[in-house]
């Protein structure tokens, strides 16, 4: 007998006047934080370090089609559509 997966749901916010990019994995809980040089903050559970969300600041001044960036969290994502 199968398992079903478990979903988990994926917020993505964006506030316009700060140019910061939010999104979270699940619902808010306490996180550790992974701070880049290129404005991306990681937010990880502290005890299974697991990616709960993350924050890119500066989002569209420094993720632009013109100056796109590679950003490789190594996370995977299921996003399940209601």
């Amino acid at each position: 007998m199968d398992k079903q997966k478990k979903f988990t749901p994926v917020r993505i916010s964006y506030d316009r006047e700060a140019d910061v990019l939010y999104v979270s994995m699940g619902a808010p809980k306490e996180s550790i934080c992974d701070i880049e040089d290129n404005g991306v903050i990681f937010r990880r559970d502290p005890v299974t370090k697991k990616i709960t969300g993350l924050t890119i600041i500066d989002f569209t001044r420094n993720f632009s089609s013109e100056k796109a960036k590679i950003v490789n969290p190594h996370l995977t994502a299921q996003f399940q559509f209601v």
